[in-house]
């Protein structure tokens, strides 16, 4: 975890991962999930899976090159109403950063 970076972060803190294959999971109820995390050029590539399906890439590299912080990666609606698992792996880069999500529908 890291806090107090000044960035913008969702109440000034988030949590990161520096190992490929390294996850975090969420079991939530809603028809929709939102990930926030951190566009940045040492940012790289996350897998994002719901249910057990296949898993996206999402690249959290910004084209402009500028931070972007506490800002939605991976947004998903239209999910049946129940519980849902999604799990998010970080796949590149030197850093994938976790700021939370928001539940949809819930």
């Amino acid at each position: 975890m890291s806090a107090n970076r000044g960035l913008g972060d969702f109440n000034d803190n988030l949590h990161y991962a520096t190992a490929n294959g390294a996850t975090a999971n969420l079991t939530f109820s809603g028809t929709g999930i939102e990930v926030y995390g951190e566009q940045y050029t040492d940012q790289g590539d996350i897998g994002v899976s719901i249910d057990g399906g296949p898993q996206q890439v999402v690249s959290t590299v910004p084209a402009d090159g500028q931070r972007r912080a506490n800002v939605a990666v991976f947004s998903k609606t239209g999910l049946s109403p129940g519980s849902h698992t999604i799990v998010v792996t970080k796949l590149s880069g030197q850093y994938a950063v976790l700021d939370g999500f928001t539940v949809l529908g819930g």
